[in-house]
């Protein structure tokens, strides 16, 4: 992706890149979130422990998406 020529190529190496989606990664976040029990943790903590978790497995998936408005290139396709 080093000169990438124009819009279009830039988006296709970007696709090339991030587009696979890490399965065993997602359902490995999503058993952690099933896991976590407050016990004897504080709420504070176990609110933090959670929102720790919550933003891992929203970080899974994150495709970038072309919001120029002048094209329909979408990277999941």
């Amino acid at each position: 992706m080093a000169h990438a020529q124009n819009v279009k190529t830039l988006w296709e190496d970007i696709r090339e890149c991030f587009s696979i989606v890490n399965e065993p990664q997602i359902q490995q976040r999503k058993a952690n979130l099933t896991k976590c029990k407050q016990e004897d943790m504080p709420m504070a903590v176990y609110y933090g422990k959670l929102t720790v978790l919550w933003n891992e497995l929203a970080n899974c998936d994150q495709s970038p998406k072309c919001t120029c408005g002048g094209c329909k290139f979408s990277i999941r396709t």
